[in-house]
């Protein structure tokens, strides 16, 4: 009804009223992007949610730790995820066990660490400003330092390495269940931020409409 009513307003020869009509094409087309990102979204975290934590150990068995400098987006995702979650691994911290960085990585003081640092239960816990995973690997790329999580100060760092006795000095639960809620919570803003403003340009839509209406009923 919408478009019967835009096509029939096109037909005027007055400026005013051309205006109003392309203000309308205008606010169409930005309706149908918006929906369109919604819709995508809404599939991408289906997607994205599929398997998903099956792939991260995969990709926590093989990538972690191993990365260069200059691309260690994986790396550094992990580590301000645990940092940020209070968390270790992707289903636990044994989740380190069978992972290449463990079998092929010394710490300095000559013992092998079981689990990395951002694992540990800190001195220094003030997660408010590490950002998310996501915005950590953006960041990565373009160099920019995030001293908490790059440098943790682990409150035991020996009991956090041991194995039989981390109690307290280590986070053993998993980081995909805080993951997946950050996630989901992320993109439903973002879906419903899309549809509020359609829902604005909807309204914008019908006002130019009748505004072009009645233009052409004062003729």
């Amino acid at each position: 009804m919408l478009l019967v009513g835009f096509f029939g307003c096109c037909g005027a020869l007055r400026a005013s009223r051309c205006v109003l009509a392309a203000y309308f094409a205008l606010l169409f087309a930005l309706l149908l992007s918006e929906l369109s990102l919604s819709v995508a979204a809404l599939l991408a975290r289906r997607h994205v949610s599929a398997d998903l934590q099956q792939r991260l150990q995969r990709q926590l068995a093989q990538r972690y730790g191993l990365e260069s400098q200059a691309n260690g987006g994986f790396t550094q995702a992990v580590d301000v995820m645990q940092y940020k979650f209070h968390c270790c691994g992707i289903r636990a911290d044994s989740d380190y066990l069978h992972t290449r960085w463990k079998n092929e990585s010394a710490s300095a003081n000559s013992y092998r660490r079981n689990v990395p640092l951002t694992c540990c239960a800190l001195a220094i816990a003030d997660t408010t400003n590490s950002g998310s995973p996501i915005s950590v690997v953006s960041r990565a790329f373009s160099g920019t330092v995030e001293e908490p999580w790059q440098t943790p100060n682990p409150v035991d760092e020996r009991a956090c390495q041991d194995n039989n006795d981390a109690s307290g000095a280590r986070h053993s639960r998993g980081c995909y269940l805080q993951l997946e809620a950050w996630f989901k919570t992320e993109t439903t803003i973002l879906i419903a931020v899309g549809i509020s403003t359609a829902a604005f340009q909807v309204i914008g839509m019908v006002i130019s409409l009748f505004l072009c209406q009645k233009l052409g009923d004062d003729v």
